[in-house]
């Protein structure tokens, strides 16, 4: 007995002994195992932030290491026990080299797809959408990314899924890159409802389209044009109408180039705090085809800036030069009536239509919310068409800001009358393509206001279509407020479509009891309810067909703006001095970055877990043994 009791003493013993009771010292477990966390907080952190973690030189000379171990230093220098950690550990020891930091990235992401997949598997017949576009990088690699869409504990959730690189864009090698990174979720292809693309030929094709490759493996599934870029196109072409309205926002992109010169910018902000005392100055913006909003922020600021720009453009048009040119130019075409009448008429319907183009880029968008959206602004469209109250306001503004800076020219062009072709001679020209007609009286005003509104209402109904597999009407049919609201015949398409069967006994409860709740609750009384509000209304074990019904109409994909955030935060990672990123590494980053909910969910001991065992002597590794993975199996 005494001799056992002395070979446990501390220090004392054989080797055996020693060992065993310095591997169960909590102290050394917990100094490794915070090492350990501390490494992958760092790594999370840089990735959730979207700041680089290596530097261009990471010797113990230079200047600047890189964020990682910046970030260490920084850390270590007000905690001692950090410190000497990172002096007592071997240099091959301590956990920070790049190829473990790329392989912390790999795991958190990887865990990041298991809650999502998790999530998709964690209800029966959970219903999804596929949205996927693509982009190219910094590189000019060419990017497919790919999210889902899926409804999970009541709630819409769109999640991005990776990118992958691919060398075609065909829709054939398009179509193989979306199944390769869906791949890993272990999807049920007869549960996805829809695709959510852009309407390119590569995608939206009805012969050899990517949605038509697709729809083999996902018989379900249908192609939606991604509606905000469907809005986006309407407004894009607005500046279509006529020659003369083209020309205007080219006028509004030159003010903005005009101010970006650095003499002439320190100018525009002078006067700006000069006539506008006490307020924010603001810089002008430039209107783009292929970003979202960006009409209504260009013509929103020059009508906002309209004094100090005029004083500026006078100011400048009394020096010399290209310079003078340019501002007398601009001078001469802002001073007119014609020029103040669109900047207020369109600023009057983008501010209309900019309630739809934001509402449109929600992630929880529903098929009835989408219509609402788009009908009410076809609605305000047709309100200011038919009713004169609306071109008497735009007037009244035109004729206050005329007075205001003393502007009394209609137009740039001349009063002559253009001499028509002799062959031309017995016959009544109303219109020619090409031309544009001056400005002279108010009625010529009102003529350009109808043609604008024209062609925009033209545009909507051109674009969004009636609905033609009737999803539309059967998500109508289900809410109370409906005028179709219990028309069991609306919803058999999509019931047909979807082989999900509503027979008329629980249609016919499931429409009763909806009434008698829509009387009792004063929400649905004032009809505001929404399709999420039916659904929670509509229990599995009562309504179970009903309730597949309903979360496959509220899985139907309405944008892709999910899939071009993603893009954005591509473009925010691979800077210019990060362009030789490779794919692996920069599809870690986003995702972490992108998902940032589920990163913070991220619990340590599961980053751990990963490479907590090691491998079997029986079993042939594809690679050694990492440097991460050991310290793991040590803690």
């Amino acid at each position: 007995m005494d001799g056992f009791k002395q070979s446990h003493q501390p220090g004392r013993g054989n080797i055996i002994n020693q060992l065993n009771n310095d591997a169960s010292d909590k102290s050394f477990i917990e100094r490794h195992r915070q090492h350990i966390m501390m490494v992958i907080d760092l790594v999370l952190f840089c990735a959730k932030q979207e700041i680089p973690l290596r530097g261009h030189r990471e010797n113990p000379d230079a200047l600047n290491k890189g964020n990682f171990l910046e970030l260490l230093e920084l850390v270590s220098k007000y905690d001692p026990e950090i410190k000497r950690r990172l002096d007592e550990l071997p240099k091959n020891g301590k956990l920070l080299h790049h190829a473990i930091q790329n392989e912390i990235l790999e795991i958190a992401a990887s865990l990041l797809l298991k809650k999502i997949k998790a999530d998709l598997h964690d209800e029966p017949d959970t219903y999804y959408a596929i949205l996927a576009d693509e982009c190219k990088d910094l590189s000019k690699r060419e990017l497919v990314a790919v999210c889902v869409r899926y409804l999970h504990n009541g709630t819409l959730k769109e999640r991005a899924v990776g990118f992958v690189e691919t060398d075609s864009m065909t829709a054939e090698a398009i179509s193989a890159k979306i199944l390769e990174v869906l791949e890993p979720l272990q999807l049920d292809p007869g549960l996805c409802v829809g695709f959510g693309f852009d309407g390119a030929s590569v995608m939206s094709g009805n012969r050899g389209g990517v949605h038509v490759i697709l729809k083999k493996t996902f018989p379900h599934a249908i192609y939606v044009h991604c509606n905000s870029h469907r809005l986006n196109l309407v407004l894009c072409t607005a500046a279509k109408v006529s020659p003369g309205i083209s020309t205007f926002f080219v006028i509004i992109n030159s003010l903005h180039n005009f101010m970006t010169g650095a003499h002439r910018h320190a100018k525009f902000l002078e006067i700006q705090k000069q006539m506008r005392p006490g307020q924010k100055t603001l810089e002008l913006e430039r209107s783009c085809d292929v970003r979202w909003s960006s009409w209504s922020n260009a013509v929103s600021k020059v009508l906002t800036l309209l004094g100090p720009i005029l004083e500026t453009l006078a100011t400048f048009s009394e020096s010399s030069g290209q310079t003078k040119l340019e501002a007398d130019s601009l001078l001469h075409q802002l001073q007119t009536t014609k020029f103040l009448f669109l900047l207020v008429t369109f600023n009057q319907l983008f501010e209309v239509s900019d309630y739809a183009t934001k509402g449109l880029q929600s992630s929880t968008l529903s098929v009835t919310d989408c219509i609402d959206l788009i009908e009410g602004l076809k609605d305000s469209y047709t309100q200011f068409r038919n009713e004169n109250d609306a071109f008497d306001k735009v007037m009244a503004l035109t004729d206050e800001l005329m007075n205001k800076h003393e502007i009394v020219r209609w137009d740039i062009s001349g009063s002559r009358k253009r001499k028509l072709p002799a062959r031309l001679d017995n016959t009544h020209v109303d219109s020619t393509l090409g031309k544009s007609s001056p400005v002279q009286q108010s009625s010529d005003l009102q003529e350009l206001w109808n043609d604008i509104l024209d062609k925009q209402m033209m545009e909507l109904n051109t674009r969004f279509k009636p609905d033609t597999y009737g999803f539309m009407r059967a998500a109508a049919a289900c809410l109370p407020r409906s005028d179709t609201f219990g028309d069991k015949a609306l919803i058999q398409p999509a019931c047909a479509h979807f082989s999900i069967l509503v027979e008329d006994a629980e249609h016919t409860v499931f429409v009763q009891q909806l009434k008698r709740k829509a009387k009792a609750n004063k929400t649905m009384d004032e009809k505001k309810e929404t399709l999420v509000e039916v659904l929670d209304a509509c229990p599995r074990d009562i309504f179970p067909n009903m309730n597949s019904l309903l979360r496959a109409l509220l899985t139907l994909p309405m944008t892709t703006c999910t899939v071009e955030r993603l893009f954005s935060a591509v473009n925010r990672i691979k800077t210019g001095t990060r362009a030789t990123m490779l794919t692996d590494r920069l599809n870690s980053l986003s995702l972490l970055s992108f998902e940032r909910e589920l990163t913070d969910s991220l619990e340590y001991q599961e980053i751990l877990a990963v490479h907590e065992t090691p491998p079997s002597p029986a079993v042939t590794c594809p690679r050694p043994t990492s440097k991460f993975e050991l310290n793991c199996v040590h803690v």
